[in-house]
């Protein structure tokens, strides 16, 4: 069973963007999986390092595209993703217990359905008209 799970509605209409929020679900869902399987903070540290990096290069991505296309929502669009590598940046910094809280999965999950269906919903009619599919 997934926490999350990729719908046709979530698509921004851009391939490229696509396959990476699938692939984030994707992460998300394994570090879901990894939480409720183990406590060994090593690999829960793990995995939570490549969700974040994986995170910071899909931000990257669509920050290259908002500059290189000119979207005129980028600066907000930016600081959306500033305040969610602030966030898991904290997350990355704990280092007790307290890394093991599922407040890391309601965040990311709350996060990336959210971000997406609204957010990044926002910018597919521009890219679409730029050429971008």
């Amino acid at each position: 069973m997934f926490l999350i799970e990729w719908k046709s509605d979530y698509s921004v209409g851009v391939q490229e963007l696509d396959d990476q929020h699938k692939k984030m679900f994707v992460l998300i869902n394994q570090f879901y999986e990894l939480m409720k399987e183990t406590k060994d903070i090593k690999n829960i540290e793990k995995m939570l390092g490549e969700l974040s990096d994986y995170g910071k290069y899909h931000l990257e991505t669509e920050e290259k595209l908002f500059a290189e296309y000119g979207y005129p929502e980028k600066e907000d669009h930016q600081k959306i993703h500033d305040a969610y590598r602030a966030k898991i940046g904290e997350f990355l910094q704990k280092k007790d217990d307290a890394l093991l809280s599922f407040e890391i999965i309601d965040f990311l999950e709350d996060w990336w359905l959210g971000h997406i269906a609204s957010t990044d919903k926002k910018y597919q009619k521009f890219f679409n008209e730029k050429g971008l599919e």
